[in-house]
């Protein structure tokens, strides 16, 4: 694995502060000092402030823990999700993609979604070629997958 990123929109009918809160609930703790959240205020198509959080994770040791904390958060359930949908969730350049519900991340649950309006956590692997296996492999290992 090379790299996580993490992605959420705070809309104008939400406070912006808990859905940083919830964005945070998907990392584990003691890593806000070493990660870096990047605030984007823009406006939507009707002028309305829209702010994007983003985090860019690149260490080797950092991005092990984070995947790992997924993991521990995440029900069986929704392992078991991702491992029914994973060739869907895996993308042609070993990108796995995982979106996670904000107001049950708010909550401290980490409950999977497909709803747009969502934290967005893309895990880029290397494997050239593709090797869908070995990166199930390591998901299965780490936890991420049952």
């Amino acid at each position: 694995m090379v790299s996580v990123d993490i992605e959420t929109f705070a809309h104008a009918t939400e406070d912006p502060e808990k859905v940083l809160k919830s964005l945070k609930f998907i990392l584990p703790e003691g890593i806000l000092d070493e990660v870096k959240i990047k605030r984007e205020e823009l406006k939507g198509h009707y002028k309305n402030p829209i702010i994007i959080f983003r985090t860019a994770i690149r260490r080797k040791g950092l991005v092990r823990k984070v995947i790992s904390h997924i993991a521990k958060i995440l029900s069986e359930k929704d392992k078991k999700r991702i491992k029914s949908s994973f060739d869907r969730r895996l993308d042609p350049s070993g990108n796995l993609y995982l979106r996670f519900d904000k107001q049950e991340a708010y909550l401290g649950k980490a409950v999977l979604t497909e709803s747009g309006d969502s934290i967005r956590v893309k895990i880029a692997f290397t494997s050239h070629p593709l090797e869908l296996n070995k990166i199930l492999g390591f998901c299965k290992e780490i936890g991420l997958v049952t």
